[in-house]
């Protein structure tokens, strides 16, 4: 999951700008997963945990 995401970030980067206020939400979103990534894949990493609180919100 992790390799994909940062394959996604990296396609972003390199995607023509089809506008002006682009750049900035891109910049912003990476700026926030780069502030999430050391937890943002702590899921996959323990077999036992679940991925979301879904079914205790149920």
């Amino acid at each position: 999951m992790r390799k994909n995401y940062e394959t996604l970030l990296a396609e972003m980067e390199q995607a023509p700008i089809s506008s002006e206020i682009l750049p900035h939400m891109l910049s912003t979103f990476r700026k926030v997963t780069m502030s999430y990534w050391s937890d943002l894949f702590h899921c996959y990493d323990l077999p036992d945990l679940p991925r979301t609180n879904n079914e205790l919100e149920q």
